[in-house]
C-alpha cells in the first residue's frame, strides 16, 4: 500500500463517535491471566491519522506491546474524539475529549506481583507532523515502567496546537501513579533536522508521584538556534 489512513469522525464515518478507527493490542486478563500484549508494526510510505488511535495497554504483569512505525515519507496526526468512545479508555484521557495518536500504557488492576511495563514507541520517518488534537503518549499508573519514545525524522518534527478544550498536542511521557513503588515514566528521544513546537503544543516528561520523570533528549545536526523553533 502507498499509504495507511486511520480516520475517525471526518464526516464520512457515522460510527466514529461510538468506536474510533485504529490498531489495538492489549493485555486485559483477569488476575491469573498474565500474557503479554502483542506488538504493532506499521510499514508504509505515508501514515495519516485523523481521530484515530494506535493503542497498546497492559493491566496485568504481562508486558504492553511495542509500537514500531517505519514510514519512509510523512506521518500526520490530528483530530480528537469523545473519550467515552474509546474501546479501551486511556488513563491519559481524563477529559471528555481524547486525542488522536499513539498511546502505550501500563495501568495495573490485574497484576501478579509487579505490573508489566508499557510498550516502547519507535518511529522512523521522513517527517512527523502532530497538530490540533494529535498526541504521542506513553506512561504508567502502576508499578510497571512507562515506555520509551524514540523518534527519528530526517526532514523534521512539527508540533502545533491543542485539542478544542485547550489540552496541548505533542509528545508526552507520564507517570501518574501516586502509590509507593509507582513506576517511572520513560525517556523521550527525538532526532530530526529541525524541531518546531508552536501554538500551545508541548514535549513533556512528567510525574505526579514517587516515580521519576523520564528525560527529554532533542538531537539535531545543526546548532540549537538553527534547528529548534519554540
Amino acid at each position: 500500500s502507498d499509504h495507511v489512513s486511520l480516520l475517525g469522525d471526518v464526516g464520512t464515518n457515522p460510527l466514529a463517535q461510538f468506536a474510533p478507527s485504529g490498531l489495538f493490542s492489549n493485555s486485559l486478563g483477569f488476575v491469573g491471566t498474565q500474557g503479554n500484549a502483542g506488538n504493532i508494526v506499521v510499514t508504509t510510505p505515508h501514515l495519516n491519522m485523523v481521530g484515530g488511535r494506535i493503542n497498546t495497554v497492559t493491566q496485568t504483569s504481562g508486558s504492553g506491546g511495542n509500537v514500531t512505525l517505519n514510514v519512509t515519507g510523512s506521518i500526520s496526526i490530528s483530530g480528537e474524539f469523545p473519550s467515552a468512545a474509546s474501546i479501551v479508555p486511556s488513563i491519559f484521557d481524563v477529559g471528555p475529549l481524547a486525542p488522536s495518536g499513539i498511546v502505550t500504557s501500563t495501568i495495573g488492576g490485574a497484576c501478579l506481583g509487579v505490573c508489566g511495563n508499557a510498550g516502547n514507541i519507535s518511529v522512523t520517518t521522513g517527517s512527523l507532523s502532530i497538530h490540533n488534537g494529535g498526541r504521542i503518549n506513553s506512561g504508567t499508573a502502576s508499578t510497571g515502567l512507562g515506555g520509551n519514545i524514540t523518534i527519528t525524522a530526517s526532514n523534521g518534527i512539527s508540533l502545533s496546537g491543542t485539542l478544542s478544550d485547550g489540552t496541548p498536542a505533542g509528545i508526552f511521557s507520564q507517570s501518574i501513579g501516586i502509590d509507593p513503588g509507582s513506576g517511572r515514566s520513560g525517556t523521550i528521544e527525538l532526532h530530526a533536522s529541525q524541531f518546531q513546537v508552536t501554538n500551545g503544543a508541548q514535549i513533556s516528561a512528567s510525574t505526579l508521584g514517587p516515580g521519576n520523570a523520564g528525560n527529554v533528549i532533542l538531537q539535531g545536526p545543526a546548532s540549537p538556534a538553527q534547528s529548534v523553533l519554540i
